[in-house]
């Protein structure tokens, strides 16, 4: 759909009234929940796929058990890696970037804000990364969890 926009644009600016606010708001939404469906359908997947991979089955594959897990590892610490490769990214150019609202601090004429910029991707980080090591825990070391338990 986005590849096509160039296409389909013209035509829905040649409609007036109700028909072009209700083909705009068609193509909007289908261009909005396209994307948002297709993460939500691949963390979905991932889901499943790491369960398979602990719920009893009738026949092993050792091989692709890895390659989900790593995946699904992959996946669930994206979030946490991404958040510390911002903080990585703003000390090695002495500028951290937000983009909503627009604000750009720099080392050299506003180091507070430019410190408190990257110890919030720093806590973004901790916390993502925190959550997926719950997550993952139980799965990755049931022995040391089930320890802990009793």
């Amino acid at each position: 759909m986005f590849s096509q926009l160039e296409r389909l644009w013209p035509e829905l600016v040649r409609l007036e009234g109700l028909a072009f606010l209700a083909a705009a708001t068609l193509l909007g939404g289908a261009m909005a929940i396209g994307p948002l469906a297709a993460a939500i359908g691949l963390l979905v997947a991932v889901w499943f796929g790491v369960r398979s991979v602990y719920s009893p089955r009738s026949r092993a594959t050792p091989l692709l058990d890895r390659v989900i897990v790593g995946a699904g590892l992959l996946v669930w610490f994206a979030p946490a890696l991404a958040a510390i490769a911002q903080a990585v990214l703003a000390l090695t150019s002495g500028r951290i970037h937000f983009v909503r609202p627009p604000r750009d601090y720099f080392l050299a004429t506003d180091p507070i804000a430019f410190w408190q910029g990257v110890g919030f991707w720093l806590i973004i980080a901790a916390l993502a990364g925190f959550l997926a090591w719950r997550y993952w825990q139980p799965k990755l070391f049931p022995a040391e969890t089930a320890t802990r338990e009793a």
